[in-house]
């Protein structure tokens, strides 16, 4: 359970007040000595989203007993490195077959815990499937499932695909990758809006991150289709109770690499005045 306490250092406060101006479910005030404190039911309201802890020039808030010496600096880097990583950022299709690293492991988690979420519902979980002794696990219960979608199902144009794909050695589904990113949606905490968006903001984070450290990914959308189909695909996924399957994402280390970027026009973009 989350904790919605905050602790001021009166003596540290100078009352700027820009913790209750940013507050953004309006659920702090002054006392009569100026000092930040809950209105009435206001930390009902609390979203958790510590913005009173990160916006306090002086440190002199905690929340929940998070202490503001502990967050990290605050940092935009470059826009011109950004917009050169968007721009190369591709859909991968083909990768190297060793597994990802613990430290490459270890900072994709971070960074998913930092994916933005609507009103701050922590609803959006993921499963990591991190070696490729399990992927190809993976790959033979869903082909085995592959083999039994007969003519007139919706999937056979996805089996004669993948059956061609075998033909030439590659991977249709799972685009032979060492591992897998699934994220599903705790549908009880997540707003109706947020339920569908939350994951896809979270799994577009992860691709451009996943991208600074020499990662490709691919949103594997023929895997979603499989999985929501037969039940002994999913239930490799480890999708907590009470979730439900958003999307795949599939990941390694890519087996080609690209030179330049595409050109794009920005003619499908109206800027209104």
């Amino acid at each position: 359970m989350i904790q919605r306490t905050i602790t001021v250092e009166k003596e540290a406060c100078i009352h700027c007040g820009l913790c209750i101006r940013d507050c953004v479910a309006a659920c702090l005030e002054f006392d009569e000595e100026k000092i930040p404190r809950y209105l009435p039911e206001g930390e009902q309201r609390c979203l958790a989203c510590q913005h009173c802890m990160l916006v306090c020039p002086k440190g002199a808030l905690s929340f929940g007993g998070l202490q503001p010496e502990q967050c990290g600096t605050v940092s935009y880097g470059n826009h011109e490195e950004l917009l050169k990583l968007i721009k190369s950022r591709r859909s991968t299709r083909a990768y190297k077959k060793e597994d990802l690293s613990q430290e490459q492991l270890d900072k994709l988690t971070e960074m998913l815990a930092y994916a933005p979420t609507g009103v701050n519902a922590p609803s959006v979980r993921f499963s990591l499937v991190a070696t490729r002794k399990k992927m190809d696990k993976i790959r033979k219960i869903t082909y085995d499932c592959l083999n039994t979608v007969r003519a007139d199902s919706p999937l056979f144009i996805i089996k004669e695909m993948a059956e061609a794909s075998k033909r030439a050695g590659k991977d249709l589904v799972y685009r032979g990758a060492p591992a897998l990113v699934v994220a599903s949606v705790d549908t009880k905490t997540a707003a109706s809006v947020c339920q569908t968006v939350d994951p896809v903001i979270a799994l577009s984070y992860l691709e451009l991150y996943a991208a600074s450290l020499g990662l490709g990914t691919v949103w594997d959308g023929i895997a979603v289709a499989l999985a929501r189909t037969f039940p002994e695909i999913e239930a490799q996924f480890q999708i907590p109770q009470g979730c439900k399957l958003s999307f795949l994402m599939a990941l390694g280390i890519p087996d080609i690499s690209y030179q330049r970027t595409p050109q794009r026009t920005t003619d499908r973009i109206t800027i209104i005045r």
